[in-house]
């Protein structure tokens, strides 16, 4: 893969995976509640899902270490997210890994239902991204690493590589230097 199809696949794929993780909501955001009696903040409601808590329940919302499952019917097949670790008034908050119906995984921080902080996201298809988070997106230094072993080091704002970073090729091929929104720019080597 040369340099010009690295960047477009990887502002494509980055821009759709990690600043797309939550598809817009079917219905507004709404407190649900778990067949425990537990009441969970539910950001992206959907048709008939339900949610199941087992961990403590602190003035009737989520507490505390458990697991959260959430399931609904889509296109005639049933779905399945999970969510283990920490919870407090009924949102996501400090360490946990969340499962989606896709395969893809997230393991590290939350801040109120948020990826926020430090963490990694595996897709389902083997890409990888380690690092900073912010409300979801990647944003800070991180790194990239696709399937076919080519790698980014770097800065990432919104999502995209913007910064000072490294892209390491399968190949051997490397470019170290400037990035902007997810093209190499300015000066390289």
């Amino acid at each position: 893969m040369n340099i010009f199809a690295a960047k477009r696949f990887f502002r494509i794929a980055l821009l759709l995976s990690v600043t797309g993780m939550f598809p817009a909501p079917a219905q507004a955001a709404e407190w649900i509640t778990s067949v425990s009696g537990c009441q969970v903040w539910n950001a992206l409601p959907k048709a008939g899902e339900t949610v199941s808590w087992t961990g403590t329940c602190t003035d009737g919302k989520t507490s505390g270490s458990g697991t959260l499952t959430w399931t609904h019917t889509e296109d005639g097949e049933r779905k399945i997210a999970t969510y283990k670790g920490e919870m407090k008034g009924g949102f996501l908050v400090g360490k946990g890994v969340y499962e989606w119906p896709s395969g893809d995984r997230y393991e590290g921080d939350f801040v109120n239902d948020a990826l926020t902080g430090k963490g990694i996201y595996y897709y389902a298809g083997g890409n990888r991204y380690e690092g900073d988070f912010v409300d979801g997106t990647a944003e800070g230094k991180g790194t990239f690493v696709w399937t076919n072993g080519d790698r980014y080091e770097g800065d990432f704002v919104n999502g995209n590589r913007t910064g000072k970073g490294d892209f390491h090729f399968v190949n051997g091929n490397r470019y170290e230097g400037d990035f902007v929104d997810g093209t190499a720019e300015g000066k390289g080597t």
